[in-house]
């Protein structure tokens, strides 16, 4: 199932990191009246999979927040380690 992802920040390096992250062919960057959009078709990929992959970006390059639409849907993503990566 093809799914329309976009994922917005506020900085060009974070839009870059973030693509180059997801490793996906048919990623783009482009700027936006605030910031910046990186947009993601998941035909090929499974939507869980590059949602995985855009946390494991946003712990390590500490990025705190992000506004991410799934099919015209915004949510909001929060740059939280995996539970086994978690200190107690």
């Amino acid at each position: 199932m093809q799914q329309e992802l976009a994922v917005r920040l506020h900085h060009l390096d974070d839009a870059k990191c973030v693509a180059e992250a997801l490793r996906l062919d048919d990623s783009s960057v482009a700027q936006s009246e605030d910031g910046w959009i990186v947009n993601v078709e998941t035909s090929m990929v499974e939507l869980a999979d590059v949602l995985s992959a855009l946390r494991d970006c946003l712990v390590e390059q500490q990025i705190p927040l992000v506004r991410v639409a799934i099919d015209g849907k915004t949510y909001a993503m929060e740059a939280t380690p995996r539970p086994e990566a978690a200190t107690s």
